[in-house]
């Protein structure tokens, strides 16, 4: 679980914020679902 927020923090290092919110996406604890629900409500009003 740390590698995916260390993956994370060099995705946003790299100016990759979607990337970052991608690695953050993969955990499985409530705030990453929260955050998969979010994107994928968001990617589907385009």
């Amino acid at each position: 679980m740390d590698s995916l927020i260390n993956a994370a923090g060099r995705a946003l290092s790299a100016g990759d914020p979607l990337g970052a919110v991608n690695y953050v996406a993969l955990r499985e604890d409530p705030p990453a679902l929260a955050l998969r629900a979010a994107r994928n409500c968001h990617g589907s009003a385009r």
